[in-house]
């Protein structure tokens, strides 16, 4: 009987293990957060001391997220395509959140093209084993315009779903990042931040890219 009840038990406790719901990635986001504390207090968020200060605390979240599986959503495009951000057909996924400030001085407007031009490079060259999409951080006229003027010759999300606070929520805070997928939906690197060179650019994303598609670990 006790052998029997042994054998219930064990049984139970595999089919619950194997049932049990993985955190989606704005819960382990939450639990990264928590984890690493607060952005430090005291210091003066506006002075460059400041700024370092939170792009280091920023960072240690973007590592933390590692493994885990990335954002799940299926929204709409500009195009009124339904694209999912999971991965499927065994490609790795990449998902370019993006604003831009045209208005802005002569470098951050270098800085904009660069990135478009990079991306699309990139698109065009992993687009057999990659799926891309990007996320605009609003659908301003602006936006628009600048879309139609630069265009990205992969998917854009244009979904009411994706509010401002839901693409914060995604990014941390608003700013452009990019999330590496590999091809068993989990996060291998969020890169914040790029350098101003399309080529610099390219030569920093290709190896985590390469890294997605092989489903090995990136490390800088």
């Amino acid at each position: 009987m006790k052998f029997t009840f042994s054998l219930f038990l064990f049984a139970w406790t595999i089919c619950s293990c194997s049932t049990q719901r993985e955190n989606t990635y704005e819960e382990n986001l939450a639990i990264c957060t928590k984890k690493l504390g607060h952005y430090p207090k005291g210091i003066d968020s506006s002075s460059i001391e400041g700024a370092e200060a939170r792009y280091q605390f920023k960072e240690q979240i973007r590592e933390c997220m590692k493994g885990s599986m990335g954002p799940a959503l299926t929204v709409r495009t500009y195009g009124g395509d339904s694209v999912n951000t999971l991965p499927t057909q065994g490609k790795a996924m990449i998902l370019f959140f993006w604003l831009v400030f045209p208005d802005g001085s002569a470098e951050a407007e270098k800085a904009d093209l660069a990135i478009f031009s990079a991306m699309n490079a990139l698109c065009q060259k992993h687009s057999q084993s990659v799926d891309f999409i990007g996320f605009p951080f609003n659908d301003s006229s602006t936006t628009r315009r600048y879309l139609q003027a630069h265009p990205l010759i992969f998917p854009q999300v244009y979904d009411k779903k994706i509010t401002s606070n839901k693409h914060i929520a995604l990014t941390q805070d608003g700013t452009a990042c990019v999330i590496f997928i590999n091809t068993q939906g989990r996060v291998v690197k969020i890169r914040s931040g790029s350098p101003t060179s399309e080529k610099q650019i390219i030569e920093s994303y290709s190896p985590i890219i390469q890294a997605c598609i092989d489903n090995k670990l990136y490390s800088d």
